[in-house]
């Protein structure tokens, strides 16, 4: 028995290994090699894509937990690919994104100021490690209490400050 065959696609014969398994087929295997049988797809789904795609979205739709819970364990398994596909991802949409959020703090000005002087208000520990110039992970609690009192007091001179200016310019 010849460990070869010649696919019905392309012409060419090729090893049994480079065809698709097929009980019904002559020695087993499909009359088309796997490179002609990928070929046919992809053009069959290029030709009518908005078939696929709606088939696509309707399968999600009903095994959503399932699909989650799959890409969710490629994840743990890939992490690195996953790192690099979100990476270049961000990147290929970096305009895009960043037109959006332009866009969103256009349109909720009072949401970011109020949010902002939360931010402001609560000085974190990683913010007083970066002012000392030291990672987090090398700074002693101590220290980072020190510098958060530092800056709360230099905020607050700033503040008196500005109020004391404005009363010297108001009774003039």
């Amino acid at each position: 028995m010849s460990e070869t065959k010649k696919c019905t696609k392309c012409g060419e014969v090729k090893a049994f290994i480079e065809f698709s398994p097929n009980k019904a087929g002559k020695f087993g295997v499909s009359t088309r090699c796997k490179k002609c049988l990928s070929n046919c797809a992809s053009n069959r789904r290029i030709a009518d894509i908005d078939k696929f795609l709606a088939r696509e979205r309707n399968y999600r739709s009903k095994n959503s937990e399932f699909c989650i819970a799959r890409t969710a364990m490629w994840r743990d398994k890939n992490r690195q690919e996953a790192n690099k596909k979100r990476a270049l991802y961000r990147l290929e949409h970096l305009a895009i994104e960043l037109e959006r959020r332009r866009k969103w703090i256009l349109e909720n000005r009072e949401k970011v100021n109020k949010g902002s002087k939360r931010q402001r208000a609560n000085i974190t520990d990683g913010y007083a490690a970066a002012k000392l110039g030291l990672p987090l992970s090398e700074c002693p609690p101590e220290l980072i209490e020190l510098k958060r009192e530092q800056l709360l007091v230099h905020r607050m001179t700033k503040q008196l400050t500005n109020l004391l200016k404005e009363q010297v310019h108001g009774t003039e």
